[in-house]
């Protein structure tokens, strides 16, 4: 039973992985029968099990630890979330991210049950802000990482892919 009411998607992204440049991994389909690494407790674990035949993963504790296992080649890939993943690969040259997303989840605005007024309020402020170009004005000014701020505009701004 939904307790609650949700706006609008104001937000969506989706987890990525990270592979060594020279990875022969090109797809999501590429891992099959490979090994990924995700941070212990992952919420991409359902997911790659379920869509990826013959995945192996391995359950770490950090994400330090798990780049740190991936540049000592003890798996194929590293899986986490779309902004973490694109920050990596920034600040690791010898990784690039798998661009086709997996686990696709997205965010809107808990409400009180049973108030259209109060959702039609919200769903217009987010259009609002989407209309008058807030999010390409404050995304820059606070992330400097341009593949992550790609990430977030595009989380922003277009319609969610069906992941």
């Amino acid at each position: 039973m939904d307790v609650i009411d949700y706006s609008d998607i104001y937000f969506w992204g989706s987890s990525n992985v990270l592979v060594p440049a020279d990875s022969p991994v090109k797809t999501l389909a590429d891992l099959s029968g490979k090994t990924v690494i995700v941070v212990k407790g992952a919420t991409q674990i359902k997911w790659l099990e379920a869509n990826i035949p013959g995945i192996e993963i391995l359950q770490l504790n950090t994400t330090a630890d798990g780049v740190q296992a991936l540049k000592q080649g003890r798996a194929d890939g590293f899986v986490g979330d779309g902004g973490l993943v694109y920050t990596l690969a920034g600040n690791y040259p010898e990784t690039r991210v798998v661009e086709e997303g997996l686990d696709l989840g997205v965010n809107g605005i808990g409400l009180r049950k049973n108030e259209p007024e109060l959702k039609a309020f919200v769903d217009a402020a987010l259009d609002e802000l989407r209309k008058d170009g807030f999010y390409e004005r404050v995304i820059p000014e606070f992330v400097k990482e341009p593949a992550v701020a790609e990430v977030m505009k595009r989380g922003f701004l277009e319609a969610p892919p069906q992941l």
